[in-house]
């Protein structure tokens, strides 16, 4: 990765999504692993998709439940813009339903789902 962002030590890329591509990182000051994702430069330009990756990180930052992982940082460099978030190893729900759910996991995800603040307005 080229992009260096101070204070995090990147490790390797979990992932790559819509809003960028997040990867493990080391937060140096507390000595612990992060996800780290990361909008690169060139869409960072665009004034609307910027606004939509600062806006879901604002969003997040707010919620604090179990089932929700914590935002530790939101920060931008020359390079462009990060969101730093609790590191949960293991499969993502995408990752787990290619495998192949059974249906008591289903049961469980959906009732854990339910029980989150967004879901009872």
């Amino acid at each position: 990765m080229s992009m260096n962002i101070p204070g995090y030590a990147v490790l390797h890329e979990i992932s790559r999504g819509g809003m960028g591509v997040v990867y493990l990182a080391i937060q140096k000051a507390v000595d612990r692993q992060v996800a780290l994702k990361v909008l690169p430069a060139a869409p960072a330009r665009n004034p609307a998709f910027r606004k939509a990756f600062l806006d879901e990180g604002k969003v997040v930052a707010k919620l604090t439940h179990p089932n929700i992982i914590t935002l530790y940082d939101l920060g931008h460099t020359a390079d462009g813009y990060y969101i730093s978030m609790e590191y949960i190893p293991g499969k993502n729900l995408k990752e787990r339903i290619q495998d192949g759910l059974l249906l008591k996991d289903c049961v469980h995800i959906i009732v854990q789902l339910a029980q989150e603040p967004h879901c009872q307005r």
